[in-house]
């Protein structure tokens, strides 16, 4: 998803990296971790789903989407 930004706003692909990194103080790959990480408490202190194994599962869906953008 970088090098399409990166494309669409003529910036080198390592100038979306340092700008999230700047603003957030981490790489894309910390970034998407801690998403996944801050949704899974979500979803696990609002019971959203019932058990952890479903939990698991969701993540595993949620990465695999995520990897197409980057």
């Amino acid at each position: 998803m970088l090098q399409r930004v990166s494309g669409l706003t003529f910036f080198a692909k390592q100038s979306p990296e340092t700008l999230l990194h700047k603003l957030t103080g981490f790489s894309p790959n910390q970034f998407m971790q801690e998403i996944r990480l801050q949704t899974v408490r979500e979803w696990l202190e609002n019971q959203q789903y019932g058990t952890v194994k479903e939990v698991c599962c969701a993540v595993v869906r949620m990465s695999s989407i995520f990897r197409g953008f980057f």
